[in-house]
């Protein structure tokens, strides 16, 4: 079998363990496991491994938002911010949801993530998606941000 099969296998078990919340998904929930999900997720060449990557990180930060935080905390804001831009509506879904709970989980975090302009534009670029869930995410996570910040709603209307 090839790398890309053997990773897109391994990315959808780990996907099936975090869709349930369990001893075993509890225990699997690591800042490592965020990681290497990462990692596959943007070394991958394969859609379909990158899609299931992200999938997986997106159901593990929803189980356990501190490993997303640790991913945006060692690969920078700027990767995820490549990620919500320059991707699909699957992936934009799965990024979306996995930001969104990442600040509601954190507020040291959600202050740093909420301040940021470009993750605003990026959030408002989804809303050309043709896909009804990325925009009805890209929405929610708007409100999340303009929760905290209140004169991002200003900036939003003069972007938008």
């Amino acid at each position: 079998m090839n790398d890309a099969v053997v990773h897109h296998m391994a990315a959808k078990a780990i996907e099936n363990i975090y869709s349930t919340v369990s001893g075993l998904s509890r225990h699997l929930a690591t800042t490592e496991m965020g990681s290497a999900l990462w990692y596959l997720f943007t070394r991958s060449t394969v859609e379909a491994v990158r899609v299931t990557a992200i999938s997986s990180l997106s159901r593990l930060t929803r189980l356990d938002p501190a490993v997303f935080l640790s991913v945006i905390d060692t690969c920078g804001p700027a990767a995820v911010l490549e990620g919500i831009g320059g991707a699909g509506s699957r992936v934009q879904q799965h990024l979306l949801t996995a930001v969104a709970s990442a600040v509601l989980a954190s507020h040291i975090h959600k202050h740093r993530i909420t301040q940021s302009r470009d993750l605003v534009l990026k959030v408002l670029r989804c809303f050309e998606s043709p896909s009804a869930v990325t925009r009805a995410k890209a929405v929610l996570l708007l409100l999340l941000l303009i929760q905290d910040n209140t004169h991002m709603l200003l900036y939003c209307c003069q972007h938008r």
